[in-house]
């Protein structure tokens, strides 16, 4: 009955498993997952309270999914404060300073933004994500030069991209 990428079918089961063993913490989380992948954001938004009510053990990755798929709903206010929450649980989360530094882009706070890409960075040195968004940071701070030395880190990290400089420092 199961196949293989079915996943409503995936969903329906996870589901009925959450129901008989009441607080199965892993079905719960499974089942977020799978609300967000397939666009219920508020389904998954649900079973990451229920988590975070429930579980201690999984509350920081349940707070920092919520905050993520809160993000997703276009909640920016509620996404900032849970990736906040999540931050105080795990400091030491570079992805967390990556999503907050973009969400304070999005609320046109450049200078937190680049205090939280420089964190990101500062833990996870290869982060070319966040050398390409602290350039987006300086660009929108009109500082030209520093958006540069940024573009270059990132092409630098990702080889791929190597057109990123060019097309925004040719002036510089």
């Amino acid at each position: 009955e199961m196949k293989l990428g079915n996943i409503n079918t995936a969903m329906e089961y996870l589901d009925r498993a959450n129901k008989m063993e009441g607080d199965l913490l892993i079905a719960k989380f499974e089942l977020a997952k799978l609300n967000k992948k397939v666009g219920d954001y508020d389904n998954a938004v649900d079973l990451y309270d229920e988590i975070i009510r429930e579980e201690t053990d999984g509350k920081f990755e349940a707070i920092k999914n919520r905050g993520l798929t809160k993000k997703k709903l276009g909640d920016y206010t509620t996404a900032l404060i849970d990736l906040n929450k999540a931050l105080d649980l795990n400091p030491e989360d570079s992805d967390l300073y990556f999503y907050r530094g973009n969400l304070n882009m999005l609320f046109g706070e450049y200078n937190l933004a680049l205090e939280d890409y420089d964190r990101s960075i500062s833990l996870n040195p290869v982060n070319a994500d966040a050398f390409f968004n602290k350039a987006l940071s300086y660009l929108r701070l009109h500082n030209h030069r520093e958006a540069c030395t940024n573009f270059t880190e990132y092409e630098n990290i990702n080889k791929k991209d190597s057109t990123v400089k060019q097309f925004f420092c040719a002036d510089y």
